[in-house]
C-alpha cells in the first residue's frame, strides 16, 4: 500500500491548525539532563522536530536510560520563521550549549556520545556532529541535504515561504544565509561515524529528493551507513515509528 503523501497533507493541516490557535511560547535554547542509575560511560543527545518538544522522545528515553543518560534538548518554534536570522542564532545556542553539557558530562567519566535527531532534529545533529568530534553515532530521522531548499518545497513552509519571497528572499539568498548550517556543507568530518538514518519515500515535508541528496553527497565521501526507507507513510508517521524503534536503535549503538 502506498498512500502517496495523504497522511502527511493531513497531519500537516492538524499541525498547522493547532499552530493557529496555541500561540508559540518564545523561549531561550535549554536542555534537561536525565542521569541512569546505572554505572555508564553513555550519553545520549536527542534533539526534536520543528514545532515538537523532547516529550516525543518518552517512550525512548525509558528503554535507553538503563545503559546511557540522556540529555534532552529544547528550542521553540521560531527557530525557523520569516526571519532567517533567527535560525543562525538559534543553532548557534544549541551549538555552544551542547559543547556544555559535553564538558559537564566528560567531568563526570561519560565519553561516548550518540547523538539522535527528528526532521529538523536532523539536520541540527549534523551540524552539531560535524563541528563538535565527541560524536562518535548518529540517528537521523528523516534528514535532506539542505533546509534551505527545504523551505522551498515543503508543504509546512508555505506561510513562511510567501512571507519570505515577501521579503525578496528568494531560495538563492536562503541558500547563501544559511550555507554554514545546511547538511550538505557539514558532512566532512564524519567520517568513520556509525550513521544509521530513517528515510520515507512519500515524505512531504522533507522530500525524498532531499533525502536521496544527502545519501549521494555521502557517497562520495565513501562514508558507511545503515537505514530503513518506508515505502508507505509520509513524514510524521515515519518519525513516529522511529520514536518507538528502540531495538534497532539499542542494537546500532552497541
Amino acid at each position: 500500500m502506498n498512500l502517496n503523501g495523504k497522511d502527511d497533507k493531513i497531519l500537516n493541516r492538524l499541525a498547522r491548525a493547532r499552530q493557529k490557535v496555541i500561540t508559540p511560547k518564545v523561549f531561550e535554547v535549554n536542555y534537561s539532563v536525565y542521569r541512569s542509575k546505572n554505572m555508564t560511560d553513555n550519553a545520549v543527545f536527542y534533539f526534536h522536530g520543528w514545532g515538537s518538544s523532547p516529550n516525543v522522545f518518552f517512550a525512548m528515553k525509558k528503554k535507553l536510560i538503563d545503559k546511557n543518560t540522556i540529555v534532552l534538548f529544547h528550542y521553540p518554534v521560531e527557530i525557523i520563521s520569516a526571519d532567517p536570522q533567527k535560525l543562525i542564532k538559534y543553532f548557534k545556542d544549541i551549538r555552544k550549549l551542547t559543547d556544555e553539557a559535553i564538558l559537564q558530562l566528560e567531568s563526570e567519566d561519560i565519553n561516548t556520545f550518540t547523538i539522535i535527531g527528528s526532521s529538523l532534529g536532523s539536520f541540527i545533529s549534523i551540524y552539531l556532529a560535524n563541528n563538535l568530534k565527541k560524536f562518535e553515532k548518529l540517528v537521523l530521522g528523516v534528514p535532506g541535504d539542505s533546509l534551505s531548499e527545504i523551505m522551498f518545497s515543503s508543504i509546512a513552509m508555505e506561510n513562511i515561504r510567501k512571507k519570505l519571497e515577501k521579503k525578496g528572499i528568494n531560495k538563492t539568498k536562503l541558500n547563501l544565509l544559511w550555507h554554514d548550517f545546511n547538511p550538505k556543507n557539514n558532512l566532512d568530518n564524519l567520517k568513520g561515524k556509525k550513521i544509521f538514518l530513517y528515510l520515507s519515500k512519500n515524505d512531504l515535508l522533507v522530500p525524498y529528493e532531499n533525502q536521496k541528496n544527502l545519501l549521494e553527497e555521502m557517497d562520495k565521501r565513501k562514508y558507511i551507513y545503515k537505514l530503513k526507507t518506508d515505502k508507505t507513510y509520509g513524514h510524521y508517521i515515519t518519525l513516529f515509528k522511529s520514536l518507538l524503534d528502540s531495538e534497532t536503535i539499542e542494537r546500532f549503538m552497541e
